[in-house]
């Protein structure tokens, strides 16, 4: 896993000039709420399925939902005091192809992840099963070593077309379920991106049927992101972590 810091974004994309100050944002979502989605980090996970996997006009589809993904960063950064970790495609750049890793950017916040989406819009493949394991095994270990924030984690995973080694997917799923100490610990944020059937049904077997899969909770929660809008992102980060 590659390690990389965000350099200063681009001034003129002004996707955050309607995102909160994270001293307003308690007070915008209310004090249940605010209690259950502060005191948490944010992990997200940015990448495209596999070529043969792909779904037709991606890069279109992509473009549709940028100004729905720098909302949804803005809200989760707003949330985490310290910066949300995001993964995106990793590049072998004497190839300008994808690899199959991804980099970790550490402690993004809104003045720093405008221009890490600017380099990966619309993003490269990236290896879903694996990243996926890579945060949670990361979530898990810092766990042990006292230091995660009180309240656990979200994952939330934006990513378009079918994604391979789903079954993979499902055991990274199902195991994490019996490490949490319960709902609300841990919740992981399936957004699809533009239309595919094959991961639409994928997904909603994670939201509604895990536990027939030998889950110990119900940790999994998928929407199209084009369903999402300023005034449902933080209702559905909160179905994230109680359905």
């Amino acid at each position: 896993m590659v390690h990389a810091v965000a350099s200063e974004p681009n001034q003129e994309l002004g996707a955050w000039d309607s995102i909160v100050e994270p001293g307003e944002t308690y007070m915008v979502l209310g004090n249940s709420v605010g209690h259950l989605l502060y005191n948490r980090d944010y992990t997200v996970i940015l990448g495209r399925a596999a070529d043969s996997y792909a779904m037709p006009n991606a890069a279109e589809q992509w473009q549709v939902a940028q100004a729905a993904i720098y909302k949804l960063l803005g809200v989760c950064d707003a949330l985490d005091s310290d910066g949300i970790t995001l993964y995106t495609p990793q590049v072998d750049e004497a190839t300008a192809h994808a690899v199959p890793h991804f980099q970790c950017h550490d402690a993004v916040t809104s003045q720093t992840a405008a221009a890490v989406l600017d380099a990966h819009q619309p993003p490269e493949q990236i290896n879903l099963a694996l990243s996926l394991q890579t945060a949670l095994a990361d979530y898990f270990r810092r766990k042990a070593e006292g230091k995660t924030k009180p309240n656990g984690e979200v994952i939330l995973v934006l990513f378009d077309g079918e994604p391979q080694n789903r079954m993979g997917i499902v055991r990274t799923i199902v195991d994490a379920t019996k490490h949490v100490d319960g709902t609300g610990e841990l919740g992981i944020g399936l957004l699809q991106i533009g239309e595919s059937p094959i991961a639409e049904g994928f997904f909603g077997m994670l939201d509604h049927d895990l536990k027939l899969a030998g889950a110990a909770h119900d940790i999994v929660k998928s929407r199209k992101i084009e369903a999402l809008d300023e005034n449902s992102l933080t209702e559905f980060l909160t179905q994230v972590l109680t359905d």
